[in-house]
């Protein structure tokens, strides 16, 4: 087991949609806001300054986190 914190590609973009919607699914409700951000992170969370990380497992994408920017 190799657990490792990966930066953002847009490969792994899909994988930071999922798992956010799995988790606002399970503990409360996907917003109009949070579609938009899901699904074009490049332009609404990374272009405007903020980053996306992801945890890998031996290769595998288990979890993720964004952190924003804001003024």
């Amino acid at each position: 087991m190799e657990i490792q914190i990966i930066p953002y590609s847009a490969a792994r973009g899909p994988f930071f949609k999922s798992l956010n919607v799995e988790w606002l699914e399970k503990y409360f409700q996907v917003e109009p806001i949070d579609t938009r951000l899901l699904s074009n992170p490049q332009v609404e969370i990374i272009d405007p300054g903020g980053h996306i990380f992801f945890i890998s497992d031996d290769d595998a994408v288990v979890g993720t986190a964004a952190l924003l920017k804001e003024d």
